[in-house]
């Protein structure tokens, strides 16, 4: 490893590097530079502040793939758009669509379509030598993981982008098949590693213990309030809700606020990209936005946040709300069930005690043992893990029965990673 930035171009055919911008250590964003021989590829934009793509005003890759819409592999993008207008943007037709949620200040009228939508599957020749395709990757709608194939006079070299992946099905989307990757022969599989090395319970008991947990706070005559992102958790979480028998016709209002519920109407918008079982849902009632069956579930408008919480009902709201919204309402008791991976909120306690925070686990990537299946299955020379706390994808790369069998690399942003292949 070294911490010079690739050139921007190679004579060196056979040079295969990663030069990581932001590898999603807390905050900082998803954003790496691969270099295939001569071709620059920039995967995923996270990045909050782009300047270190902006150096000497050239384009800091040929192409760039983005893997999916939530804002740590994105939210860079449109200020790379307006900063190199000719430099192309590709993605998923649904992450097209989706990318427009990372700037809510902006109207959507007033940002002009910068990202090519690609096919699933079917090989995509950017140049001579150089495909890509595209994999449903799980976690979110639109998500995918790439398949860059380059091909040279002596021999082909493969590198796989998991991007944020799940291999398990939820509500809306349908988990990474192995089975489609089979026979890929990555030499590079550049993996996410968000929960390290923890294991976790089936994804039917993860939901099943959430239900419970809503039901328990409810029974106590509270309410309760899920800070969520603007896409992904929270649709689950509502899908969950109005399809689990515990809740399907109970006398209960769910209210969605802020850009949660513009979330989900750009689901709706999409609709006929979700799974069959989804679909066939939406044939019978709404997906979301619902006050004849029950449970109800209505968009939180300004003039209606006095009025709720009288009698116990749930709330999905943004992450960055306004605790003070809550604690000017006297004499109604409310319970915060926030994401175990998320930020802590258990400051709250100390700025309005009568909040009580818990936590949850409702999981949306792959843990230590799909991470290792999918590796396994795939058998690359190089493994890079990115996307999580530095100590957690350390122990990932210290796994014994990674160590033996491939290179493993934990780089930091800034450093220069040569993959030479066997």
């Amino acid at each position: 490893m070294s911490n010079q930035r690739p050139v921007a171009s190679s004579d060196q055919d056979d040079r295969l590097t990663c030069f990581p911008y932001g590898v999603g250590h807390g905050a900082e964003g998803v954003c790496l530079l691969v270099q295939m021989g001569p071709h620059r590829i920039l995967l995923d934009c996270g990045l909050e502040d782009i300047s270190p793509l902006q150096i000497d005003g050239i384009p800091p890759a040929d192409l760039v793939l983005c893997s999916h819409a939530h804002s740590d592999h994105s939210q860079g993008l449109l200020a790379l758009h307006q900063t190199f207008p000719q430099l192309p943007i590709y993605a998923s037709e649904v992450t097209t669509q989706l990318l427009l949620l990372n700037w809510p200040e902006l109207p959507p009228e007033d940002i002009l379509p910068f990202c090519q939508a690609l096919p699933w599957v079917t090989p995509v020749e950017f140049c001579e030598g150089l495909t890509a395709q595209l994999f449903p990757a799980g976690h979110l709608p639109g998500a995918a993981a790439f398949l860059l194939t380059y091909t040279t006079r002596h021999r082909t070299y493969r590198l796989l982008y998991t991007g944020d992946f799940f291999l398990s099905n939820s509500r809306l989307v349908e988990g990474l098949s192995l089975e489609s990757l089979r026979g890929t022969q990555p030499d590079v599989v550049i993996v996410e590693g968000s929960y390290g090395t923890a294991r976790h319970p089936h994804r039917r008991q993860q939901e099943n213990q959430l239900v419970e947990r809503i039901e328990q706070a409810i029974a106590t005559n509270n309410s309760v309030v899920l800070p969520v992102p603007t896409l992904g958790l929270g649709q689950e979480i509502l899908m969950l809700l109005r399809s689990h028998h515990n809740f399907t016709g109970r006398d209960l209002d769910i209210w969605v606020n802020g850009t949660v519920a513009a979330g989900c109407n750009a689901y709706l918008e999409l609709l006929s990209h979700f799974p069959s079982s989804v679909q066939n849902f939406a044939r019978h009632q709404a997906l979301f936005w619902d006050e004849r069956v029950r449970p109800r579930v209505r968009r939180l408008d300004p003039q209606q946040r006095d009025a709720i919480g009288k009698s116990p009902c749930i709330i999905l709201t943004d992450l960055n709300i306004d605790w003070r919204e809550y604690s000017q309402q006297e004499n109604r008791s409310w319970v915060v069930l926030q994401p175990e991976h998320l930020k802590s909120l258990e400051d709250l306690m100390d700025d309005y005690g009568w909040l009580k925070v818990e936590t949850y686990l409702l999981a949306q990537h792959g843990d230590c043992l799909g991470t290792t299946q999918l590796i396994h299955n795939l058998r690359p020379q190089h493994v890079i893990f990115v996307h999580g706390s530095p100590t957690y994808l350390g122990d990932l790369a210290g796994l014994e029965e990674l160590q033996n069998r491939y290179h493993l690399h934990t780089p930091a942003a800034g450093t220069l990673v040569e993959l030479p292949i066997g």
